[in-house]
């Protein structure tokens, strides 16, 4: 891929499209997407396809770990960049502005039988038509997920235009319904005492608070609502105590003597625990999974980079994984708290405790009926005495969650006789 990468910017004349004022700009960031595309290649087999993939992980995970790090901070992120996460408050801001760009000048797409259609400029294919709703769609499930995040409470803001939400193309706004985009000029005019309320059907109403400005002058005019509490001035910006930032670890090093030598894992170790994990998240232990349904399953549940290729190793790896759920599966205590509870899988937490700042993911969290809440944590390696103190800090963080549920954990092992 670099070598094609090089020939592409080489026989395009690229650098001769990008001059003008910000060319040295332009220079810099092709070095650097050279350079990466180069070191990447370096590490391992890499086609043109996984380009692209390891840049949006990069950056995704990038930002997703700036996230949980940011304690006691306000978190400005994408939408994308949310997924899979939750807050008690989220501000979804700028609800109006669109993405702001038009159609490519050459737009390259396919039908249902793999016949490809190339439309240049101006001239409307019936991919072209069909784009605008597929857009549409995509702002839906984005809008969703924005909405979803919010565990306690959801603000949205939007800039209107002469007393009216004004939707860009492309923007989130574009999906709310007509009714309820008329709120936020009814909110700027006056909200009223008691709010504004919203009906999303004959019997559906929605009652929604309004953030004004009590500061005539100096931002939105003054209405007749009551004005928000401030609360008085926390600036500091004394040296932080400690001299630095907390120590951030996660669990499974928390738990980990680090004085033992760790056994060495074979390269199928790491997909094993993944696969067995999503197969229990996808069939529990209700019935037994043979060896040939793994095997289909494994481009589902696998990442293309962790994926063996076809032949002996994939086949020896769909074998462990389902000799590890026949093993769990004979696990009398497992299989009850599987059949009995509500299991949650993977589930994330961050906690801050005398030794600084710890985060990890709960590979199993089961509410039984009594109250009680069960923490799971499922080894397909050998079993090592650092596990149990592991488990107790799962069992830490379940108890900030469920502060007035009874805990307590399982170590469930997937290999006998080790």
């Amino acid at each position: 891929p670099a070598e094609l990468l090089d020939q592409i910017l080489r026989e395009s004349a690229y650098l001769a499209e990008i001059r003008g004022p910000r060319l040295g700009q332009a220079r810099e960031n092709l070095k650097k997407i050279r350079a990466m595309v180069r070191r990447i290649q370096n590490r391992g087999y890499l086609t043109l396809a996984r380009v692209p993939e390891y840049i949006d992980r990069l950056s995704l995970g990038e930002e997703s770990s700036a996230v949980v790090n940011a304690l006691d901070a306000v978190n400005l992120m994408t939408v994308h960049a949310a997924k899979g996460l939750e807050f008690p408050v989220v501000w979804v801001v700028n609800l109006a502005r669109g993405t702001g760009h038009g159609r490519d000048p050459i737009r390259v797409s396919s039908n249902s039988d793999g016949d490809a259609s190339v439309a240049v400029g101006e001239f409307d294919s019936e991919a072209d038509e069909q784009e605008p709703a597929r857009d549409l769609e995509e702002t839906r499930r984005l809008m969703y997920v924005a909405l979803t995040r919010a565990r306690e409470r959801l603000y949205l803001a939007s800039v209107l235009k002469d007393g009216v939400l004004r939707p860009g193309r492309g923007s989130l706004a574009e999906v709310l319904p007509a009714d309820f985009r008329a709120l936020f000029g009814a909110a700027a005019v006056d909200s009223g005492e008691g709010g504004l309320t919203w009906r999303s059907g004959p019997q559906s109403a929605h009652q929604l608070a309004v953030c004004v400005d009590d500061r005539p002058g100096e931002g939105l005019p003054a209405t007749g609502a009551a004005p928000l509490a401030r609360p008085a001035a926390t600036d500091d910006f004394a040296p932080l105590p400690g001299g630095g930032s907390p120590q951030t670890v996660t669990a499974t090093v928390a738990g980990v003597d680090e004085q033992r030598p760790m056994d060495h894992d074979t390269d199928l170790d790491r997909p094993l625990g993944v696969v067995v994990h999503r197969l229990l998240e996808r069939f529990g232990l209700g019935r037994p999974v043979d060896e040939s349904e793994v095997r289909r399953l494994l481009p589902e549940l696998l990442a293309h980079d962790d994926l063996p290729p076809e032949g002996a190793r994939r086949a020896h790896l769909a074998q462990r994984a389902a000799l590890a759920i026949d093993r769990l599966r004979g696990d009398g205590r497992l299989r009850r708290l599987f059949e009995t509870g509500t299991v949650y899988h993977e589930v994330p937490f961050t906690m801050r405790e005398e030794s600084g700042t710890v985060r990890g993911i709960i590979d199993c969290l089961v509410r039984n009926p009594d109250g009680g809440v069960s923490v799971l944590e499922i080894k397909t390696g050998v079993r090592r005495p650092e596990h149990q103190a592991q488990l107790a800090v799962y069992q830490r963080a379940a108890a900030l969650l469920f502060p007035a549920a009874r805990i307590d954990g399982e170590l469930g092992y997937a290999q006998s006789g080790r």
